[in-house]
């Protein structure tokens, strides 16, 4: 049996890649924020790959393609601690690594014309076009010596944005980093060890 492209998905339950007629604008609009300086959520996927820990261990691309249970890392952004997760799930179309991040403070504030589509069990879903990714250069460059197509996701009213990774190998292992609303972290040791001394 061969493997499915997510494109292919896409287009059987009714969506479609969505090609930017304007330019840059909406896309721009969409992932330069709060200002122009550098894409938001592609700075926190590169403080989750800098500073991730579970269990007190840091963990590379390679490490967190193995992990297989979901297990709950903290990391480090902007000066604050982050909750992240990581789990491999079983999907229709085979087997992907989700990475779910917070969007750590990004708006949902633009509406993308496109023929939307339900996925991940909620409405509303538009597939950018390939320069969508041009906005994620992190992420890019951490998954460039397994992947090769991508995809990104917009979906404003759930406040999620996802990236899903592919390569060209039937069956082989998808990754996807999915942004959504999230939560800060606090460790407790630190306030247990506070009131000790």
């Amino acid at each position: 049996m061969s493997a499915t492209t997510f494109a292919q998905v896409l287009r059987a339950e009714g969506g479609e890649l969505v090609e930017n007629e304007h330019g840059d604008s909406v896309v721009h609009k969409v992932f330069m924020q709060p200002s122009d300086e550098a894409p938001q959520l592609d700075n926190v996927f590169k403080s989750f790959s800098k500073t991730n820990m579970h269990q007190d261990k840091h963990y590379d691309f390679d490490m967190i393609m193995g992990i297989g249970e979901k297990r709950q890392f903290m990391f480090t952004h902007a000066g604050v601690d982050y909750r992240a997760c990581v789990q491999k799930k079983r999907e229709p179309y085979g087997k992907v690594v989700v990475l779910w991040l917070p969007n750590a403070g990004y708006t949902y504030r633009e509406e993308v014309a496109g023929n939307q589509f339900v996925w991940d069990k909620q409405p509303g879903w538009v597939a950018l076009g390939p320069e969508a990714i041009e906005y994620f250069p992190t992420l890019e460059s951490y998954v460039s010596s397994r992947y090769t197509q991508s995809v990104v996701l917009y979906n404003r009213a759930a406040k999620r944005i996802s990236v899903e990774f592919e390569n060209e190998v039937p069956g082989a292992l998808r990754f996807r980093v999915s942004f959504e609303t999230g939560s800060t972290y606090l460790d407790i040791r630190r306030l247990m060890h506070a009131f000790q001394g």
